[in-house]
C-alpha cells in the first residue's frame, strides 16, 4: 500500500486510534505515510497488509492481476485437469499431464491472456497496440512487461526481455506502484533471474523477487504466483540444489493445482518432472517428458518443447531408448527451434550436447567434436557454463586415447560470468582427472578421482550420471590396480546408486568391468556371461563406440583365461576400432593385457552336482516366490538354502550379512569362524546391502548356482519391499526422524526439527538457523552437519559477534604476510580452513554492514579474496548461519543486506523456544546431569513439575546452568527435589 492509501484508510482517526486497530505502534503508522524516498519510510508487510485489508472491510488488495484466476476455478473448455500437481505425481503413479488447459480468466491487458494461453501472435499485437496508445503511464509500463514476458517464453530472448524490464526496476517510485504493474514486474524478474544465463542468473535476486510479490495478497494473482515459484524452482536446480528443488516441488502443489492457464500448467508440470529424473525414477521421467515434448508441439510452445527435448534426449541416452530415436527427437526439436527463431541459450545448448553424444555413440567422432566447439560458441553467447558437453568432450578424448587434465577442462568449460555451477564443474573436473589417469594407467588415483566425482555428485543431486557411472569407474580403476578391498567397497556404492538410480546405460558398463573382474579371478563363465550381456545391451541402444570397448574386453578376457580363439578376438576387435576411427585406450593394450595375465588366480574344477544345482534352484523359485511372506522370512529362506548348497559343496564356511552404511556388518548366519575367500553382495531395491560369503575356492558351477539363488533373493525382497513400502500406512521416507546421538528429540516440534534437518543435510544448501538466545543452534548445525555427506570434513565455527571490528575481515578471508601493520605471517582465515567442510557463522545479524558484500560475493562465486592478495582463490564450503536477531527488522532498518539474507536463508530453520516444548525440558535435564556425573540422582516428580513450570527465558542455555548449579548442592542425594533445585 501508497502512503496516500494509508492516509485514506486512516481517514478522520488519529494515528493512535489508527494503530491501536491495526495491532501497530503510532510510530509505525507515521512511517507507513511518510513518502516513499524518505529513509524512515516503511511499507506494511504482508501480515500487517491483511489486517490493513479487514479494517477496510475488503476482500482484495486492488484490481485482480491480469491472467489470474480465482482459487479452484477451471479453464474454460478445458478436461480433466490432470494430476493434482503438475510435476508432483509419485514415482509409479500413471496420471497423465494436463489436459487441454484453456487461457485463464484476465483482465486489465489483454497480452497476459494470450500469452498465459500461447498465442504469441495476438500477443504480440496487443502489446503493440498497447504501447502505441496515449495510455496511462501504468498501461505502457505493464504492455513493457508483457512484451518482456513475451520474449522470455516465445523465443527465449532474455536479454532483450532484461532490456525493457531493468529501466523499471531501477525507478525509485517502484514501491508505490499499482499491483496490476509490480507483480507482473517482479514475477519476470524472477524468471529472468532464475534463468541459465550467466549475466542474469542470481539465486539471491530470485528470492528477494518473490518476497517483494508475496508482499501483495497472491490469492487473486494465481498464474503469476504460480511463475514464481517456477522461477524459484529453476533457480534451485541451475544452483546445484537437488534437495532445495524437491522441497520446493512439494510445497508447490498446491499453488501449481490453482494455476488453469495453458503455458504456466505445462510450465509447472515441466519443472516438476525433473524431479522424477532426479529421484530416479527414469522410466517415470522418460514418458513424463515424452508427454511433455508432444503437448509443448500441439500447443505451439516452442521454448518449452526444444528445452524438454534436449532433457528427454539425456533421459533417454541413459535409459533403454535406442540412439535413433534420440536422433529423432532432436531433429523435430532443432526444426521448432529454426521455425520459431528461438535464440541462443541453454535450451538450444540442451539439444546440441545430446545430438554430440549421439554422433559420439555412432563413433562420428569429428562430427561429435563440430558439434560441440557450435555448442561453446551459444554458450559464449549467453555466459553458461557448458557442462552438458563435459561427458561428451571426456568421451571423445578417451576414445582418441588423448591426454584428459581436469583443470584444462574447467578452464575450456567453466570460465564464464558469474562462476555459476561451480560446484557441478568440480564434479566434472575429478572425473576428467579420473579418466587422465585411467590413460595414464595410473589406476588407483584415477580411482580415488573417480570416488571423489561420484561423491560430489551425490550432495548436488543435478547431474545423476556422473554418480553412477563414477561408482562403476572407480570400481573397474581399482580391479585394475589391483586394490581388492577399494574395488569391493566401489561395487557395493555402485549397486547401491544403481538401486536408487537405475540408469541402463551405466547398469551394461558396470556389468562390462564385472567380466574383467571375474576374469582376473578365473571365473570363466561370470566373465563371458557379463561381457556378453553388456556388449548385447550397447547394441541395444545403438551405442556402437562402446560396443566396440565391450567387445575389445570381451576379447581380453578371453586372453587372460588362455582360451584358444583369444589372439584372433584381440586383432579382430582391433580392426573394429579402427575402422571405427577409435584408438585403442591404454588400459585395452597389449601391454596392459600381459600386465593383467600375471594376476589371474587358479580355480578348481566342478564339484557340485547338476541335480543337485537345480534341485536348489527350484526350492529357491518355489520358496522365495510365496506371496505374503516379509523380507525377514526371505532372508531366513535363503539361509536355509545356503545350508543346503553348504551341504552339497562341502565348502566349511558359509556367511550372510548385512552391510550397513558405516560400521561393522551385522551378522545374519555364520556357520564358522573361518573367513571368507569371496563374497557375492546383492540389495532389496531400496537401499539394503547384503553379502554373501564362501570360504575355500570355488568353482564356476558353484558360484554359478549361488549367484542365482543369491540373485532371485534379491527380486524376492525387492518385491515384498516396494509391496510393503506401497502399502504400509505409516510415515513417509521424508517425515522419518534421524537418529543423533546426543540429540534429544522428545516432543513434536523437536522431532519435526531433527526431520527437516535430516531432509536438508544432505543437500549443499546454505541454511540460516533463526530462534532466540540459548535455543541450541549450534546443537543444530552440529547435526545438519554430522548428518551431510561433509561430515568427515572439517566443520569450523565463527563467531561474528566475538571478534573485534578492525580484525573481522582479516580472520573471516585470511591475510598475506605485510598486508598490514602486524600482519607478520600469512592467515588463511576461516573460510578457506573450512574449505572442503562445513562453516558456522554465529551471530551473523552482527556481521558489519561493509563486510557483508564480501560474504556476499563468496557466496555467490565460491571465491576468497584474502587481504594483500593480487587474485581470488577457490573454495568449497557449506555456509550455516545462526542468529537471534530479526534480519528482516534490520533490513528494514538498512542494517542487514537483503541480497545477503536471501543467500544465506536458502533453507531457513526456526528452533522454538524451550517453553514451547515443554515434553523436552525433563529428558534434556536428565541428559545434562548424565553428562555431568556418572551415577546422576533422580528428579523427583515435585521437580519435574518444577522444571517443567518454569518459564525459561535462557532457554536450553539456562536449563544446562540450573541442573549444573543444581547438582553442586546435592552432592550425595539420590533424588533431587524441587526445593533442590537452584533457578
Amino acid at each position: 500500500m501508497s502512503p496516500e492509501e494509508i492516509r485514506d484508510l486512516r481517514g478522520d482517526l488519529s494515528r493512535e486510534e489508527f494503530a491501536a486497530a491495526i495491532g501497530v505502534t503510532p510510530l509505525t503508522v507515521y512511517r507507513w505515510e511518510l513518502p516513499t524516498q524518505e529513509k524512515e519510510s516503511r511499507r506494511p508487510q504482508r501480515r500487517l497488509q491483511r489486517r490493513l485489508l479487514e479494517f477496510a472491510g475488503a476482500t482484495s488488495p486492488g484490481p485482480t492481476s491480469p491472467g489470474s484466476t480465482s482459487p479452484g476455478s477451471t479453464s474454460p473448455g478445458s478436461t480433466s485437469p490432470g494430476p493434482t500437481s503438475p510435476g508432483s505425481t509419485s514415482p509409479g503413479s500413471t496420471s497423465p499431464g494436463p489436459t487441454s488447459p484453456g487461457p485463464a480468466n484476465t483482465q486489465g491487458l489483454d497480452a497476459y491472456a494470450y500469452i498465459f494461453d500461447g498465442r504469441w501472435s495476438d500477443a504480440q499485437a496487443a502489446v503493440l497496440n498497447a504501447l502505441g496508445l496515449p495510455a496511462e503511464r501504468a498501461m505502457g509500463m505493464e504492455a513493457q512487461i508483457a512484451q518482456a514476458m513475451l520474449k522470455i517464453l516465445w523465443t527465449n530472448d532474455l536479454q532483450g526481455a532484461w532490456g525493457l524490464v531493468a529501466p523499471l526496476l531501477q525507478r525509485p517510485d517502484l514501491a508505490t506502484w499499482p499491483v496490476s504493474v509490480a507483480i507482473p514486474l517482479h514475477t519476470v524478474a524472477a524468471l529472468l533471474h532464475a534463468s541459465p544465463d550467466g549475466r542474469l542468473f542470481s539465486p539471491g535476486r530470485v528470492n528477494a523477487h518473490v518476497a517483494h510479490a508475496e508482499r501483495f495478497d497472491l490469492e487473486n494473482h494465481v498464474e503469476f504466483r504460480a511463475l514464481l515459484h517456477i522461477a524459484e524452482m529453476w533457480s534451485a536446480f541451475h544452483s546445484g540444489d537437488a534437495a532445495h528443488h524437491d522441497r520446493l516441488r512439494r510445497q508447490n502443489q498446491e499453488v501449481f493445482r490453482s494455476a488453469s492457464s495453458k503455458v504456466v500448467r505445462w510450465m509447472a508440470w515441466e519443472v516438476g518432472s525433473v524431479a522424477a529424473y532426479l529421484s530416479g525414477c527414469i522410466v517415470e521421467a522418460i514418458r513424463f517428458y515424452k508427454e511433455l515434448v508432444e503437448a509443448a508441439r500441439d500447443e505451439g510452445l516452442p521454448v518449452i518443447e526444444v528445452r524438454a527435448s534436449g532433457y528427454l534426449a539425456w533421459m533417454m541416452l541413459s535409459g533403454a531408448e535406442s540412439v535413433e530415436d534420440v536422433d529423432e527427437l532432436l531433429k523435430r526439436a532443432h526444426k521448432t527451434s529454426l521455425r520459431h527463431r528461438l535464440l541462443p541459450g541453454w535450451p538450444t545448448m540442451l539439444v546440441l550436447s545430446a545430438q554430440a553424444e549421439v554422433a559420439c555413440r555412432r563413433s562420428d567422432l569429428q562430427r561429435a567434436s563440430e558439434i560441440i566447439e557450435d555448442g561453446l560458441i551459444e554458450a559464449q553467447q549467453c555466459q553458461w557454463p557448458p557442462v552438458e558437453f563435459a561427458y561428451t568432450t571426456m568421451r571423445l578424448a578417451y576414445l582418441r586415447n588423448e591426454p584428459l587434465d581436469g583443470q584444462r577442462l574447467e578452464q575450456r568449460l567453466g570460465t564464464y560470468s558469474g562462476n555459476h555451477r561451480a560446484a557441478l564443474m568440480r564434479v566434472v573436473t575429478a572425473f576428467a582427472d579420473g579418466l587422465g589417469g585411467l590413460g595414464r594407467k595410473d589406476f588407483l588415483a584415477a580411482s580415488g578421482a573417480m570416488r571423489r566425482a561420484a561423491e560430489m555428485e551425490q550432495e548436488i543431486g543435478t547431474f545423476p550420471v556422473f554418480e553412477t557411472y563414477s561408482f562403476a569407474l572407480a570400481y573397474y580403476t581399482a580391479v585394475l590396480g589391483g586394490d581388492i578391498d577399494g574395488a569391493r567397497a566401489s561395487l557395493r556404492r555402485a549397486e547401491r546408486a544403481l538401486e536408487r538410480l537405475p540408469m541402463f546405460w551405466s547398469l551394461a558398463a558396470l556389468r562390462l568391468f564385472k567380466s574383467l573382474h571375474a576374469a582376473l579371478e578365473g571365473r570363466v563363465a561370470d566373465a563371458m556371461q557379463h561381457a556378453e550381456a553388456s556388449e548385447a545391451a550397447f547394441t541395444k541402444v545403438g551405442d556402437q563406440a562402446q560396443s566396440l570397448l565391450a567387445g575389445r574386453l570381451r576379447a581380453i578376457c578371453s586372453a587372460i583365461l588362455g582360451e584358444d580363439d583369444a589372439e584372433a578376438r584381440l586383432k579382430q576387435s582391433a580392426a573394429e576400432m579402427q575402422a571405427a576411427g577409435i584408438a585403442i585406450p591404454a588400459p585395452y593394450q597389449t601391454d596392459a593385457i600381459d600386465a593383467l595375465k600375471a594376476r589371474i588366480r587358479t580355480h578348481e574344477s566342478l564339484s557340485l552336482a547338476a541335480t543337485g544345482g537345480l534341485s536348489i534352484l527350484s526350492q529357491a523359485t518355489n520358496r522365495l516366490s510365496t506371496r505374503g511372506i516379509s523380507p525377514a522370512q526371505v532372508l531366513d529362506e535363503l539361509v536355509d538354502l545356503l545350508r543346503q548348497w553348504r551341504g552339497l559343496t562341502n565348502h566349511t564356511s558359509v556367511w550372510l550379512d548385512e552391510l550397513p552404511y558405516t560400521g561393522k556388518p551385522t551378522v545374519l548366519l555364520h556357520t564358522t569362524d573361518e573367513e571368507p575367500s569371496e563374497f557375492i553382495e546383492f540389495g532389496d531395491g531400496a537401499g539394503r546391502r547384503f553379502r554373501v560369503g564362501v570360504g575355500g575356492t570355488i568353482s564356476s558351477d558353484e558360484r554359478l548356482v549361488l549367484q542365482m539363488m543369491v540373485q532371485m533373493t534379491s527380486m524376492a525382497l525387492e518385491v515384498v519391499t516396494l509391496r510393503g513400502l506401497t502399502n504400509a500406512v505409516s510415515r513417509t521416507v521424508e517425515d522419518a526422524v534421524p537418529d543423533l546421538p546426543g540429540f534429544i528429540a522428545e516432543s513434536k516440534g523437536s522431532r519435526e526439527l531433527l526431520a527437516e534437518i535430516g531432509r536438508v543435510a544432505k543437500s549443499r544448501a546454505n541454511v540460516l538457523l533463526l530462534g532466540e538466545s540459548g535455543v541450541g543452534k549450534e546443537m543444530v548445525a552440529h547435526a545438519v552437519y554430522k548428518l551431510s555427506t561433509r561430515s568427515n570434513r572439517s566443520f569450523v565455527t565463527f563467531n561474528c559477534a566475538a571478534v573485534p571490528r578492525d580484525l573481522f575481515e582479516g580472520q573471516l578471508f585470511g591475510y598475506r604476510k605485510g598486508a598490514f601493520t602486524g600482519a607478520t605471517s600469512n592467515h588463511s582465515g576461516v573460510l578457506r580452513a573450512a574449505d572442503g567442510g562445513t562453516l558456522f557463522l554465529d551471530e551473523i545479524g552482527d556481521l558489519p554492514l561493509d563486510l557483508q558484500p564480501k560474504l556476499l560475493r563468496f557466496l555467490e562465486n565460491g571465491e576468497v579474496f584474502p587481504l594483500g592478495d593480487t587474485r581470488p582463490m577457490r573454495v568449497d564450503v557449506r555456509v550455516i548461519a545462526a542468529t537471534h536477531r530479526d534480519l528482516e527488522a534490520m533490513i528494514a532498518a538498512g542494517t542487514f543486506r537483503e541480497d545477503l539474507y536471501y543467500r544465506l536463508a536458502v533453507v531457513p530453520i526456526h528452533i522454538t523456544s524451550l517453553r514451547e516444548r515443554r515434553e523436552d525440558i525433563v529428558p534434556l535435564a536428565q541428559h545434562f546431569m548424565r553428562n555431568l556425573r556418572d551415577a546422576p540422582p533422580a528428579f523427583s516428580a515435585d521437580a519435574a513439575k518444577a522444571l517443567i513450570e518454569h518459564a525459561w527465558p535462557g532457554n536450553v542455555r539456562e536449563l544446562r546452568n540450573v541442573v549444573e548449579r543444581s547438582l553442586a548442592y546435592v552432592q550425595d542425594r539420590d533424588v533431587v527435589h524441587a526445593n533442590d533445585l537452584k533457578f
